[in-house]
Parts: C-alpha cells; structure tokens; sequence
C-alpha cells in the first residue's frame, strides 16, 4: 500500500492529530511527543520502526494492518529519519529532526518508508539478510538510489515488474532478493531504454547477516 493512497487523511487535520497522540514512535513515546521534542531540541533518538513482514502477515492481527502502515506515513511525512547501526550492532532507526520538505512524487511510488537514508553515508549496505526483521532499504546505496531514480518511469512503462520487485524488495529474504532483482534488471536491460551502471546489481555482501 503506497503512500499515495493516504493522501486524504493526512489532509484531516484531526484525523491527524488523534492519530499522532495514538500511535508510538517507540515504548511509551508517542509521535506527538516526539515532535514536541524535537520542536524544542534536536538530537538523534532511536525509534521502533515495524518490519515489513510484521506488517503483512501478521495475520493474529490483520486489525492493526491500517495502523501499522499510517504510522510509517507519519514519520515519513513528520520527521527526518536516518539508519545507523545501534549499540548492538544491528540496523537500528534514528529521527534526527522535523522534515522540511514535502514527501516526493518518488517516494509516494513506495510503500511508505520503504527507503531510509544513512546516518554516515554508507553506500556499501543495501539492507538486513534476514528478511523477518527488515523495515526499511538505504536510500544510499547504489540499487536503491537507481531505483528511486527510475520509480516513475519503470511504474509507468513496467507497470507489472515495477509492482513485483516494490513488493519484493521489501519481503524477501538476501538469497531470493537477490536473484529477484537480478532478474528485475535482466528484463529492464533487454529492453535497452534504461542505463544499468556495475554496482546496481547487488551482490551477497550487500546485506547484513545477523547470528
């Protein structure tokens, strides 16, 4: 479910709001309160952010299917949000101030969230091997930042692989997300109409094993 789809609500302002005093951006902190804080202070706070495969086949609890989704819309829309590793070494999830900017045509192409940037400016690391713990991909690396690039033409033009790998990216694990990708690009580079540069195609190195 793309961001698009929730244009109306986040015009109501009241909607909006309830939805904020509700909804968590970690333990006990809701996304009002975090943006009370960062209204008055910045600094990088760890949040919670639910994974993709929680999201959708959670089905103990198909009810909080809407809510889970609303809530990446928020932070997306509310806050600047980067990755970094936390203190136990895995990818963890920082606000690191209020968004400035309005959510782009590109981003709206994703299911919300979909891409985070990196604190530091990794470029090497596309996202977690084990697909039941990843909530986002990074935006800075080089397949990530080639498929914002092209989102609206490969959705429009490609209409059915475009709609695949969306999903795929975000629900399979490295050994399958690699080999769906690859053949993502394949059927792209056939047809000649885009340039695909060597370090698009993602390699085993690129995602973080966890033991």
């Amino acid at each position: 479910m793309e961001y698009g789809r929730f244009t109306d609500l986040l015009d109501d302002a009241e909607f909006c709001l309830q939805a904020e005093k509700i909804l968590e951006c970690r333990s006990g902190v809701s996304i009002k309160d975090m943006k009370d804080k960062m209204a008055l202070s910045s600094g990088k706070e760890e949040i919670a952010v639910t994974g993709f495969w929680d999201i959708f086949y959670d089905y103990d609890e198909p009810r909080l299917y809407f809510l889970k989704i609303f809530k990446r819309v928020l932070l997306q829309t509310e806050f600047e949000i980067s990755w970094d590793f936390n203190r136990n070494g895995a990818i963890g999830y920082f606000i690191t101030g209020m968004r400035k900017t309005p959510v782009s045509a590109v981003e709206r192409e994703f299911l919300p969230m979909t891409f985070v940037h990196s604190f530091n400016n990794n470029t090497t690391l596309l996202t977690n091997a084990d697909n039941m713990g990843r909530c986002a991909l990074n935006a800075e690396h080089p397949f990530s930042a080639w498929l914002m690039k092209n989102a609206e033409f490969l959705a429009i033009r490609y209409k059915s692989l475009w709609k695949r790998i969306r999903k795929n990216i975000c629900l399979l694990d490295s050994e399958h997300m690699k080999t769906e990708i690859h053949n993502f690009l394949k059927e792209i580079q056939k047809r000649g109409e885009i340039h695909i540069p060597d370090n698009v195609w993602v390699k085993d190195e690129d995602f973080l094993e966890r033991f």
